[in-house]
Order: C-alpha cells, then structure tokens, then sequence
C-alpha cells in the first residue's frame, strides 16, 4: 500500500516570535493556514486515498477535514497521533527551558527516547502509540490501496525512521514542514521511502 504522511498546517498561536515547544496545547489554524491546507487537499486528488487518519488536536484534525471534505473520503481521528506531550514546557522556547530546567533539559536532549520533560512523555512513549495507529491502518487496507496521515513534526519523524529501520533517537536529523508531504511505499513487504517532505504544491503560497 501507499502511506502519505503530512504534517498540519501552521496554527495561529497567540504567541509569536521564537519557536516553542507546543506538544498537546492547541490552536486553531488560521488564513495561512487553511489556504495551505486546501493546496494540500488539491496535491492528494488522484492518489486514490480510501481514509485520511489524524491526530484529534485541532491543528492536525482541521487540516485532516479539508483533505477529506475535498476528496470524498472518511476522516478518523486517533489519540495516538498526537505530538509528544511536553507535560510542563508546554509553551516554552528552547532558551526558556535552558533558563528553568537545565539540568533535566540537557537529559532529555541527550536521551530523547528515555528520557521525560517533567509531567510529558518520552519519544519512546510518543513513538509506541503512534506505531499503533499504523498497526491498525496496515490492517484495514489491502495492497494497492492508500491512506494519509496528519499528524505533528516530532511524531512523524519518529515513524519515518521506525519505518526506515533507522534510530529513532535520530529523528532530530529529519526536516518535516508544515503541510509537507512524505510518502511511504510498501515494495515486498518493506516499506520504502518515495518522497520527503514534499512542498511542491505550496509554491507561489510562501
């Protein structure tokens, strides 16, 4: 089968300026956001999608129903596609958490997949639940069939290397952009990657 892959679209958050670790807090997309979405939609016509899967925070489920209001199919929403869960950085910028939480930040960067943020998971954690979700769709479609999947940066990464066999400690070295296309496909019963981080329908929109 064809697994398509793609992160949300930009979120409004009410904070600007330097990037933040948002995990589980949500946001509503915005204008940009939504056009970005539709360009999504109008790349996946013809890949012959049967279900669009997504995360249930309403970034990724917003973009999620766009691609599956326009093309006709099912949306599923699944709890475990969720971003990692930042417990107490939810919120917080990198120089922020170096500023609070040396010590156990500097844990956590050393050992992503053991290591927790304080009240969050770890990338292990992420990784095993999201692995489920594409237990489940492996099952439900036949070969020759396809499927997207919406859902977050970190998470994402974290399945691309799993299904590539590569340590998900790795994951870091990956580059996944909002509403970015990677595209998965299962040659002999091994998945083989076919495209990554595809942002070729959002040209003349940035």
């Amino acid at each position: 089968m064809r697994l398509l892959l793609a992160r949300h679209a930009p979120a409004e958050w009410p904070q600007g300026g330097e990037p933040r670790y948002r995990g589980w807090s949500d946001a509503p997309l915005g204008e940009a956001g939504l056009a970005a979405a539709r360009l999504l939609a109008r790349r996946l016509e013809g890949e012959g999608l049967a279900t669009v899967y997504s995360s249930d925070l309403l970034r990724a489920a917003s973009t999620a129903r766009e691609v599956s209001s326009r093309l006709g199919v099912p949306l599923r929403l699944r709890r475990g596609l969720r971003e990692l869960c930042f417990g107490r950085w939810e919120g917080l910028s990198h120089r922020e958490i170096l500023g609070r939480d040396p010590e156990r930040y500097r844990r956590w960067l050393e050992d992503p997949l053991g290591a927790a943020p304080p009240e969050g998971e770890s990338a292990a954690l992420c990784l095993g639940r999201a692995w489920e979700v594409l237990r489940e769709i492996r099952e439900r479609h036949p070969p020759g069939s396809a499927a997207l999947v919406v859902s977050h940066g970190g998470t994402l990464r974290l399945l691309v290397c799993r299904l590539l066999g590569m340590p998900p400690a790795n994951h870091f070295r990956l580059r996944l952009d909002p509403c970015g296309l990677t595209t998965v496909d299962w040659e002999a019963e091994r998945p083989v990657l076919s495209g990554l981080n595809d942002l070729s329908h959002l040209e003349g929109a940035r």
